[in-house]
């Protein structure tokens, strides 16, 4: 959470005014092309496609569920299809027996 708050502000620091009081008198902000400002664009950059990655990773992983729980849907319903042709078969035989 530091980082993200970090690459928040590093990334506005150039629109910023200088508000940091916890500064001493003279000491400079890092300027908007030093290596702390760059990485914390990256952070701030990167952040988001991680999170889209994480995403799509659970998307597949939802869609995976769904297919196996079709197959198993399909995979019932033959059963059923089996049992509800011996149940004929039993009940014409039943009936045959007593006519």
């Amino acid at each position: 959470m530091a980082l993200i708050t970090y690459a928040i502000k590093a990334q506005a620091a150039p629109l910023a005014p200088h508000t940091n009081h916890n500064r001493h008198e003279g000491e400079s902000r890092p300027a908007p092309g030093s290596d702390d400002v760059e990485r914390a664009r990256t952070l701030a950059t990167a952040l988001p496609s991680e999170q889209q990655q994480q995403q799509q990773q659970r998307q597949q992983e939802l869609e995976k569920m769904l297919s196996q729980a079709a197959g198993q849907a399909t995979a019932a319903a033959r059963g059923l299809e089996r049992g509800a042709g011996l149940l004929s078969q039993i009940s014409e035989d039943l009936l045959s027996c007593l006519s």
